[in-house]
């Protein structure tokens, strides 16, 4: 068996293990969430020797995120200039003309603002969120986010409750021998062909 056969023999290997993998995730991500619904609390399993699982994000409530740029940055440019990035465009062909006079010059131009992303994450972070209700009370797939400083509602903000997700984690020490297994069973494969090689070449000659 040369390299090419051995290379497509585990990438067809690869693509069962992985059809497995995919099956046994699907049945273990519906029983993680049915125990969250049921518990209130994320589960989580592991197995010494091996690794861990886990329901990612099921205790984390709506999460603040910037659903309009322009209002967003808008309301950011009037209480912390700073913090926001404005860019002018005007044409390429006048650029030298408006590098030199663009306060005089008839020169059409546009301007886009935009609010440093580092700035802007610490922010969002500290903003509350609270969902919308109908006039009865019953909560709306709505939220909207509040200035905990000032009880402002801050435009173009917005909140969602992220999907938990099914993570599978492996001990590092189990998943760095995996990598050495892996590498000592590739070099012992290339001994084996290197000595069929050579006794080819014996009995040929």
């Amino acid at each position: 068996m040369n390299v090419i056969q051995r290379l497509l023999q585990l990438t067809r290997e690869q693509t069962r293990i992985k059809a497995q993998i995919d099956q046994l995730r699907a049945r273990v991500d519906a029983r993680a969430r049915e125990e969250w619904q049921r518990t209130g609390a994320a589960p989580r399993w592991s197995a010494r020797g091996l690794g861990s699982v886990r329901l990612d994000g099921a205790d984390l409530g709506p999460r603040p995120y910037v659903k309009n740029e322009t209002d967003f940055a808008n309301y950011v440019a009037q209480r912390w200039p700073s913090e926001v990035i404005a860019t002018i465009e005007v044409p390429a062909d006048r650029l030298e003309e408006a590098v030199e006079a663009l306060q005089f010059a008839d020169i059409p131009t546009t301007a886009r603002v935009q609010v440093r992303s580092a700035w802007a994450r610490q922010y969002l972070e500290s903003l509350d969120v609270e969902q919308d209700q109908e006039p009865d009370g019953t909560p709306m797939n709505e939220w909207f986010a509040i200035d905990p400083e000032t009880g402002e509602v801050v435009p173009g903000v917005s909140a969602a409750v992220n999907p938990p997700k099914l993570v599978v984690t492996l001990d590092r020490e189990v998943k760095a021998k995996a990598v050495e297994e892996a590498a000592a069973e590739v070099a012992m494969w290339e001994d084996e062909q290197d000595n069929t090689s050579e006794q080819e070449q014996e009995a040929g000659e």
